[in-house]
């Protein structure tokens, strides 16, 4: 029964391998997007001679929305990767994407989710939105909140794990004070073996 549970960790195999699968489909979107936009670009160039700055300005709002969705896909990628890692088995990552527990896991997630959140503001900000005084404080207020939580969380790790020195530190010096407390009786007894034997020679 206990092999049975134990193996029912590799459920999480197929969460993780469709968010890597998500994330490859918005990233070849991305990049098909992003090579029919220099295309048509480079025949409106060649046709035209130059650029009108409207046909400019609209591709740069094609670029944003398209790093919008691949920063979307850099974050189902992550949640994949560190579902993987925290269920299933490590994985030969970089120091910075390395999930040991879900407190990364979330923390990466939501710095992700901030960048997400700051592009779409960009976006909106780019198209020129009727309600973008609403929309930026909304998005304010949700990015404060998840960078408290962060800051929470982060300050909450930080006091466990100071906790779990001062421990560590303790059961350290408890155990030295009990050898050095052994080792002090230890000549006591050797002392009061001495005369039995004299009168056992006697």
């Amino acid at each position: 029964m206990r092999q049975l549970l134990a193996s029912a960790r590799y459920i999480m195999f197929l969460p993780a391998l469709s968010n890597v699968l998500a994330a490859l489909v918005l990233m070849i979107y991305s990049a098909k997007q992003t090579l029919f936009i220099i295309l048509e670009l480079l025949s409106k160039t060649i046709t035209l001679g130059k650029v009108p700055k409207v046909t400019l300005f609209k591709t740069a709002i094609s670029f944003i929305e398209i790093v919008d969705i691949m920063l979307l896909a850099t974050v189902i990628l992550i949640c994949g990767l560190g579902l993987y890692e925290l269920f299933i088995g490590g994985l030969k990552l970089p120091n910075w994407l390395s999930i040991r527990n879900l407190d990364d896991l979330k923390e990466k997630l939501i710095k992700s989710v901030i960048a997400v959140i700051a592009v779409q503001f960009l976006v909106a900000v780019v198209h020129n939105d009727s309600n973008l005084l609403s929309y930026g404080a909304a998005i304010s207020m949700v990015t404060v909140a998840l960078a408290i939580f962060t800051n929470l969380s982060h300050s909450a790790k930080k006091k466990l794990q100071a906790e779990d020195e001062v421990y560590k530190t303790e059961k350290v010096i408890k155990h030295i004070l009990h050898r050095h407390q052994d080792s002090a009786e230890q000549p006591q007894n050797i002392t009061s073996i001495h005369p039995q034997s004299d009168r056992r020679a006697s």
